[in-house]
């Protein structure tokens, strides 16, 4: 029963130790305790071609059995920048006429405006259920077309 097709949930595979049939989701194998090491055939290509894929931007990622989720370095938008600076510098500019506070404030408002104005890009592929999605297709093409998603 190893037909792609079947969902892996109910796909037999053999335990890589004793050979007996064990689901190809199970954690273990039931007779034996070995662990299951199987992965889905689309998540074994990805990993070994990973590295080679033409993506416009770096990329961490994790896996299990079945999926393959991706997302890319977090980067600050225009409008974090644009309100960091802003409060950092009207912070500062009050603090010549209030004291220390307002620059502090302002200083953590800045900070805090860079940090939660960023962005990623990321995908989720779920090899078993042969389902797709991402946040800019654009971005995530040679992925997905490398998954043949």
């Amino acid at each position: 029963m190893s037909d792609a097709s079947v969902q892996p949930q109910l796909q037999l595979i053999k335990c890589a130790t004793c050979h007996e049939s064990i689901a190809a989701l199970a954690v273990s194998c039931p007779k034996c305790g070995a662990p299951n090491t199987w992965q889905h055939p689309g998540v074994e290509h990805f990993l070994q071609v990973k590295d080679r894929l033409a993506t416009p931007m770096r990329f961490n990622y994790t896996t299990d059995k079945t999926t393959i989720a991706g997302q890319t370095e977090p980067k600050t938008t225009a409008a974090g920048w644009f309100f960091g600076v802003l409060f950092f510098v009207g912070g500062t500019g009050l603090s010549m006429f209030l004291g220390m506070v307002p620059a502090v404030v302002g200083g953590f408002l800045g900070a805090l405006a860079l940090i939660k104005m960023r962005t990623y890009e990321w995908f989720r592929a779920d090899m078993a259920k042969r389902e797709w999605s991402s946040s800019d297709e654009r971005i995530w093409q040679p992925v997905r077309r490398t998954l043949q998603l």
